[in-house]
Formats: C-alpha cells, structure tokens, sequence
C-alpha cells in the first residue's frame, strides 16, 4: 500500500475508511497493521499493537501473546477494532 496518508487524500477517505475496508474483505492483517500505527491508540486496542508486533516477528508469540494461537489473537484483535470505532 502506498503511503497511507497519500492515499487518504487521494481517495478523499480517513484511516478508519480503509481499516473497514480491509476488515470486510478479510484483510485483517491489513486492518490491524493501520490500527496499530494510530498515535493516540486507546488502551482497549493493546492488544491490536501486540498481535502487530507477532505478525511481523513470530518469535515474540511467547512473550506477547503468551499461550495464544496468532489465528486467535487477530480474531479478538479485529474484534477489538469493531467494538472500539463501532464498525
């Protein structure tokens, strides 16, 4: 993806506008990814932050995830994100 903020203005779309989108089409690597680059990220979205960090260095599962599967930390990670800006 192009530079996020390049995009927005291009496309006339917030950040959130693509976090949905990728969320409705099953790109939720995609969507957490987005997410978790949010400077003021609520504290309800740790997790987001933390399935981010596994997905992009696997070997940090244990020590962020603990005895979670990643399939089920970006499950609730995405669920999180619906709850959270109410998709």
């Amino acid at each position: 993806m192009k530079n996020l903020t390049k995009k927005c203005f291009e496309e006339n779309k917030t950040p959130l506008d693509f976090v949905r989108e990728f969320i409705e089409v099953g790109n939720f690597q995609k969507a957490i990814a987005i997410v978790s680059r949010f400077k003021r990220l609520p504290k309800t979205l740790s997790i987001v932050k933390d399935t981010h960090e596994v997905i992009n260095n696997p070997s940090w599962a244990k020590l962020y995830l603990k005895d979670k599967a990643i399939e089920q930390a970006i499950e609730e990670s995405v669920q999180v994100i619906k709850i959270e800006y109410k998709f």
